[in-house]
């Protein structure tokens, strides 16, 4: 709350000194900070997803990791007799693979 009001009153100050251009760019600054705001919002809300689809075993969340993709991979075995499928996380700073238990619940290995 404090950090807006303060954006508003330095545009209104840049406006009533006919400093357009400086209200113009303290817009921009504060447009900027709220998407930032709402990507790592955005990135914090799937990583909370897939925690709970992981458990408490393996802790993935972390301020700093963003999440990439997930892609299932079939394992064949030796003898070609059997597959198992595996499910890679991928993320900024790390590779998680897992065992779907059941519908988005997975065992990392």
């Amino acid at each position: 709350a404090f950090q807006s009001l303060f954006w508003y009153k330095a545009i209104r100050l840049h406006l009533s000194k006919g400093r357009k251009e400086e209200a113009k760019q303290t817009i921009l600054d504060e447009i900027e900070s709220i998407k930032v705001k709402v990507e790592h919002l955005s990135h914090q809300t799937t990583l909370s997803k897939l925690q709970r689809s992981f458990g408490d075993t393996y802790i993935i969340l972390s301020p700093h990791r963003r999440f990439v993709m997930k892609q299932r991979l079939l394992k064949v075995s030796e003898t070609r007799k059997s597959t198992q499928d595996y499910w890679f996380f991928l993320f900024n700073d790390i590779l998680v693979y897992a065992n779907e238990k059941a519908a988005n619940k997975y065992s990392v290995h």
